[in-house]
C-alpha cells in the first residue's frame, strides 16, 4: 500500500462545482434573519466568498471554506453534505463534454481516474485506487481536513451518485475513519456494486 507524509495529505486549497453548490446551498435554507446571524459569525474571507458567487476554477481556500460550514451547521437544522455531494456529481455530468465523456467511460474507468479528478479539484492530498475488481473497488484517501464532515459524507454521496450515473448497478460506498494507530488523514472508501 502506498504511503504519504503528513505534509502531501495537506489540503490548502478545494475549487469546484462545489464551491458553487455550497454556497448556494446556505444561502437557499437559510431564512434571511439566519443568514444575517451567519455572517455575523464570520470573518471577512469568509464574508467575501457569501458575498458574490464563486466561479467552479477559482480556488478558495480550505479553513475559509470549513468557517464558513461550521457557521452553517451551528444555525441549520439539516445535515446538506450527502445531498451537496450528489448534486457535485449532477452538475459535472450535465451538459459538459467532460460528463459527455465520463459516460462514455462507464464507471469502472470513472475509478481508474478518480484520484486524477481528486488532483484537479484538491491542492494536497493523494487519492489512490487500491483495488478495482469486477464488482468492487477499494481507495484510500490521504487528505488532513479540519472536519471528517467532507471525507466521511461529501466524498462517499459525490462518488456514488457519480458511479450510478455511470452505469453501475446499486452502488455503494462505504467510509472506513483511520482505525487505531494509523494517521488522521487516512480514510477508505469501499466501493460495491452489482454486476
Amino acid at each position: 500500500m502506498k504511503s504519504v507524509t503528513h505534509e502531501e495529505a495537506q489540503v490548502s486549497h478545494i475549487r469546484g462545482p462545489g464551491m458553487p453548490l455550497l454556497r448556494a446551498t446556505m444561502l437557499a435554507t437559510l431564512s434571511e434573519a439566519k443568514q444575517a446571524e451567519l455572517r455575523a459569525r464570520l470573518s471577512p474571507e469568509a464574508l467575501a466568498f457569501m458575498a458574490a458567487p464563486v466561479a467552479e476554477s477559482e480556488w478558495v481556500p480550505l479553513p475559509v471554506v470549513f468557517e464558513v460550514e461550521a457557521a452553517f451547521l451551528a444555525l441549520a437544522e439539516i445535515d446538506p453534505f450527502p445531498s451537496h455531494g450528489i448534486l457535485m456529481a449532477q452538475r459535472m455530468l450535465d451538459g459538459r463534454l467532460e460528463g459527455l465523456l465520463l459516460s462514455w467511460m462507464g464507471h469502472r474507468a470513472f475509478l481508474r481516474i478518480l484520484p486524477r479528478v481528486w488532483s484537479r479539484f484538491n491542492q494536497g492530498g493523494v487519492l489512490h485506487l487500491d483495488h478495482l475488481g469486477e464488482t468492487e473497488a477499494t481507495l484510500t484517501l490521504w487528505a488532513d481536513y479540519p472536519s471528517s464532515i467532507f471525507v466521511a459524507k461529501v466524498v462517499p454521496a459525490y462518488a456514488r451518485e457519480m458511479l450510478r450515473r455511470l452505469g453501475a448497478e446499486d452502488p455503494t460506498v462505504a467510509y472506513e475513519p483511520p482505525g487505531s494507530g494509523e494517521p488522521s488523514w487516512m480514510h477508505r472508501y469501499r466501493v460495491d456494486w452489482k454486476a
